[in-house]
């Protein structure tokens, strides 16, 4: 993908303050980067069952899909390489003999965000990278994928999301699924070494300071 494709992309999900914002904090980042986001939970999950189009991959089957015939992109390979040893798994949408899309689900231990890392609390599953192939967009497959990784995580456990304010689609299309907000998080990282950070709780007291205790102390 060229690199005024990818602007286009970001512009048509983001919009253009978001942007022009992006380019300011990139000015200032060698003295301060600041992120902010919300951590969404469901907080009552029963799964459900898959359709025929959703593939679960992870540790132990991951080799053979790899060599099962199917056209994967880099970019899909690497990642599957990359996260599947580290307590996650990968759910694809197969359609007309394709992998249309992907995200991954980190069911435990460190994940890296923002320039620090976040420890998942236990029985929470945290939504990682989801993506759709240019060809499949424009089809609700994302929105597919969000389901598909909410009924691979156990009843009784937490689906978890981090997402930037101000991605109002991913918002949406998470709350359409009982995600709500229980934490909002503004963090500081002066010179790539120090944080100040400020944790909001949104949601219910006693799930959003377990959330808040997968936050290290750097």
């Amino acid at each position: 993908m060229s690199v005024n494709s990818k602007i286009y992309n970001t512009y048509r999900q983001f919009g253009f303050l978001y942007i022009t914002k992006g380019f300011f904090k990139r000015l200032i980042a060698p003295i301060v980067k600041m992120t902010t986001f919300y951590i969404l939970v469901i907080e009552d999950h029963i799964p459900t069952s898959n359709t025929e189009e959703i593939k679960v991959l992870d540790s132990n089957n991951v080799d053979a899909f790899l060599n099962s015939g199917f056209e994967l992109s880099k970019h899909l390979k690497r990642q599957l390489v990359s996260f599947l040893p580290k307590n996650s798994i990968a759910v694809l949408v197969i359609r007309d003999g394709q992998v249309a899309a992907w995200g991954f689900i980190q069911q435990s231990g460190l994940s890296k965000y923002a320039g620090y890392d976040y420890d998942i609390p236990n029985s929470f599953h945290l939504l990682k990278n989801l993506f759709v192939e240019p060809a499949f967009r424009g089809q609700s497959i994302g929105k597919l994928i969000n389901e598909a990784r909410i009924n691979c995580i156990p009843e009784k456990s937490y689906p978890t999301g981090f997402v930037i304010p101000s991605n109002k689609f991913a918002l949406r299309n998470l709350e359409m699924y009982g995600f709500r907000k229980q934490v909002f998080v503004k963090d500081y990282l002066w010179f790539n070494t120090y944080h100040n950070r400020v944790l909001k709780v949104l949601g219910k007291i006693d799930i959003a300071n377990k959330v808040i205790t997968g936050f290290k102390n750097e």
